[in-house]
Formats: C-alpha cells, sequence, structure tokens
C-alpha cells in the first residue's frame, strides 16, 4: 500500500493558486495533480471530525482527528488529490498530514 506520509511532495501550492487552476483549465490541472502528493498551504475555514476545510474551497480527509487544527490557523497541509468539484469550486484530497502549523 502507499504511504503518502513518506513520499516527496510533488507540487506547493496555496490553495488560492490551486483552485484557479482547476477554474481554468480542469483537464490540465487534473493531468498534473491527479494522484500525486502536494502540499497546499491557506486558512483553516471548518473543522470536522477528520475533514479539515483551507479556504472554503479545500477538503482534506485526515486518516483521525487532528485536535491541534483550529479555525482561522494558517496551515501547510500534504494530501493526495482525489478530485474537484467544479459545481462547489472543491478540491478534495485524502491522506492528509499537517506539514507545519504556522
Amino acid at each position: 500500500t502507499r504511504d503518502l506520509a513518506t513520499e516527496e511532495v510533488a507540487f506547493t501550492v496555496s490553495s488560492k493558486d490551486i483552485i484557479g487552476e482547476f477554474t481554468s483549465n480542469v483537464i490540465i490541472a487534473t493531468l498534473k495533480y491527479s494522484d500525486k502528493a502536494i502540499s497546499i498551504s491557506g486558512k483553516v475555514t471548518a473543522v470536522s471530525d477528520s475533514v479539515v476545510t483551507i479556504d472554503h474551497t479545500i477538503i482534506c480527509n485526515f486518516k483521525s482527528p487532528d485536535t491541534s487544527i483550529k479555525n482561522e490557523q494558517l496551515i501547510s497541509v500534504k494530501g493526495r488529490l482525489v478530485g474537484f468539484d467544479d459545481l462547489m469550486g472543491e478540491l478534495k484530497l485524502d491522506q492528509c498530514s499537517i506539514i507545519k502549523n504556522n
């Protein structure tokens, strides 16, 4: 099985930049990021169990809840891109972990 935690990050982006790429051309962005380990930074806008939302648009699924993550906190997470919901304008990541708490 794949252990994303040990993989090198293929891309490091801000939440706004990656959403911009998907909004302008979802096909190219999907080919670029799909199934890669990526680091996304931004502000936490929602925390619910093991799901953390960054800047209202990046949905990060953690393996288990992380009680150190708080609303309005600036964080960088590493995760695997699993899809983009163009209707909602949301990017979904799984196997997420925190790279650093800012």
